[in-house]
Parts: C-alpha cells; sequence; structure tokens
C-alpha cells in the first residue's frame, strides 16, 4: 500500500460553447472507487472550442497492485473516457 500525496489530473477539452458538469471517478482494482466521485465544473468560452480542466486529489491511498482506472464522463452525455494507471508492486 502507498499514500500519494498529491496528484493532478489534467484534461484538455474540445467541444461546443457552454457549461458542463463533468463526473470523474478513481476507481481501484477490486472496481470500488478509491475517492468519493467528484463533480467539476468546465467552461468553454465564446468563440472557442477548447478548454482545460485540472483536479487536484491529495492524500489518495493506492491499497493494491493492479490497473486502477479513471473514468470521465459529461452529465447527460453516454460517451466516457477511460485512463489506465497501472499500480505495480516492487519486489
Amino acid at each position: 500500500p502507498v499514500v500519494h500525496n498529491r496528484m493532478v489530473f489534467f484534461v484538455h477539452w474540445r467541444g461546443d460553447e457552454g457549461s458542463y458538469t463533468v463526473n470523474l471517478r478513481f476507481i481501484g482494482p477490486d472496481g470500488k472507487d478509491v475517492i468519493q466521485p467528484l463533480k467539476l465544473g468546465v467552461k468553454i468560452p465564446r468563440g472557442g472550442n477548447k478548454a482545460n480542466m485540472m483536479a487536484e486529489l491529495n492524500q489518495v491511498a493506492l491499497k493494491m497492485p493492479g490497473n486502477y482506472l479513471f473514468e470521465l464522463f459529461v452529465e447527460g452525455q453516454e460517451d466516457r473516457a477511460v485512463v489506465s494507471l497501472p499500480v505495480n508492486q516492487i519486489q
């Protein structure tokens, strides 16, 4: 087991102008949430089609080796992005 003091999740968005609610989950190899799911906001400005979003995660406990997943989706949309974070045990 290890505790990450600070992790930063950064996303570069492309899409239509507007404000969006984004859900972020961090899921362990056992299928359970590692942290409580987060609701974040992103605003794509008028005249643009890009925006950046950053989430800082502190004191994140990784209790076992395996494949952890960040799952990201915009409320009201079915598409989801999944980013893998493999965690290996050093012998």
